[in-house]
């Protein structure tokens, strides 16, 4: 089984990877957005040299195009970036 933190706040985030419990940090840029976050690529960074873990981030977007697009601009940050799609019928076509 792997465990996942579910946060966009670094404090959160190193306190819970001290554990030695997590394999990687689930998010969207919807946390970051709630954390007063507006770059969340360059958050994204930081938080990959606290760890260097998975980061699975939800790629957002109106239509298929701008989900393909959010996905791909979250994925060229570089590292281990997975993107969550939604399960909706534009995510499905994203997808």
């Amino acid at each position: 089984m792997e465990l996942y933190i579910d946060s966009a706040d670094i404090s959160i985030i190193k306190h819970y990877f001290s554990l030695s419990i997590f394999t990687g940090i689930t998010t969207t840029p919807t946390f970051f957005f709630r954390n007063n976050i507006m770059n969340y690529e360059e958050e994204i960074k930081k938080i990959q040299k606290i760890e260097n873990a998975w980061i699975h981030i939800e790629a957002l977007g109106n239509s298929v195009h701008e989900i393909v697009e959010n996905g791909k601009s979250t994925h060229a940050v570089g590292g281990n970036i997975v993107s969550k799609i939604p399960v909706s019928k534009n995510g499905i076509e994203a997808a």
